[in-house]
């Protein structure tokens, strides 16, 4: 998914990939853990998840 999203204009340097996760529980709290340390607390967050199967690295663009 990370390869389709490069190849239509999403720029890498946009992307935060989770990688420790070993089930979609952990890949969704190790994720939120990188939003809010990403976050600027004066603005809500703005991000889009993708989760794929089997479990690849999810990554979210800000």
């Amino acid at each position: 998914m990370q390869r389709y999203a490069i190849d239509h204009g999403i720029p890498v340097e946009q992307m935060l990939t989770e990688e420790k996760s070993v089930n979609t529980l952990q890949n969704m709290q190790f994720s939120k853990q990188i939003i809010e340390a990403d976050t600027d607390k004066d603005k809500p967050p703005n991000y889009l998840l993708n989760e794929q199967l089997p479990h690849f690295p999810c990554w979210t663009i800000r």
